[in-house]
C-alpha cells in the first residue's frame, strides 16, 4: 500500500490527460475518495485512488483488473476514460462537494514528475512502459503552454535572462574601457 500526496495525484492526473484546473480537481477527488491510497477496494469493487468501479467497467475494459487499477498511473488513465464518458459527476465526492475541502491544497501542490518512481510513473514490474496516448500527453503540454499563469512565469524568467545579458554586456564594456585606460596610461610619459 502506498499513500500518495496531492502533488503526486495531480501529476498522475496530468500524465493521464487531465489539463487546466482538472489535475488539481482530480487530486482533491482522489484524496476525498481514497485518502490517496492506491490499494483501496471498497465493498462494491471500486478500486484505487479514484475508486474506479471495476465490475461496472470490466466488460468494456477487460484490462482494468483489480491489480491493474491499483497501479496509480493506470488508475489515473482509467479515471480519465471515466471522465471522458461521464464527466466529473462520476465521482460522488465531486457531486457531494466533499472534494472541495482538499481543493485549495491540491491547487497549491506543485507537480514534480521526477519524484515519481518508474513503477508509479507508468512502468509495470517487468519494466515495460505501459501503453500511453502520446497525443493526449502532447495536448496536455500544449494546453499548459497556453495557460496565462505559466506565461507570467515565463515572462519573469525571460526578464531575468535579459537582466543577466545586460549585466554581462556592461561588464564587457567596462573591461574594454579599463583596458583602453591602462593602455593610454602606459603611453603617456611619466613626469
Amino acid at each position: 500500500m502506498a499513500v500518495h500526496s496531492l502533488a503526486e495525484m495531480k501529476s498522475y492526473a496530468a500524465q493521464a490527460g487531465f489539463s487546466g484546473t482538472l489535475p488539481a480537481i482530480m487530486a482533491a477527488i482522489g484524496d476525498a475518495e481514497s485518502s490517496g491510497r492506491d490499494d483501496v477496494v471498497n465493498a462494491i469493487g471500486c478500486v484505487g485512488i479514484w475508486q474506479i468501479n471495476q465490475p461496472a467497467w470490466k466488460s468494456s475494459h477487460p484490462e482494468w483488473t483489480v491489480e491493474w487499477l491499483k497501479n496509480p498511473a493506470n488508475n489515473a488513465a482509467a479515471a480519465y476514460a471515466v471522465y471522458q464518458a461521464q464527466g466529473l459527476k462520476a465521482w460522488t465526492t465531486y457531486t457531494s462537494g466533499e472534494y472541495k475541502k482538499y481543493l485549495s491544497q491540491a491547487t497549491a501542490a506543485d507537480i514534480n514528475l521526477g519524484d515519481l518512481n518508474p513503477i508509479q510513473a507508468g512502468k509495470d514490474a517487468a519494466g515495460a512502459i505501459r501503453d500511453t496516448d502520446s497525443l493526449s500527453t502532447l495536448a496536455t503540454i500544449v494546453t499548459n503552454l497556453f495557460d496565462p499563469k505559466r506565461w507570467i512565469r515565463i515572462a519573469y524568467v525571460l526578464a531575468g535572462i535579459a537582466c543577466i545579458l545586460v549585466a554581462l554586456a556592461n561588464m564587457t564594456a567596462s573591461s574594454k574601457t579599463l583596458k583602453t585606460a591602462v593602455k593610454i596610461a602606459e603611453v603617456v610619459p611619466k613626469p
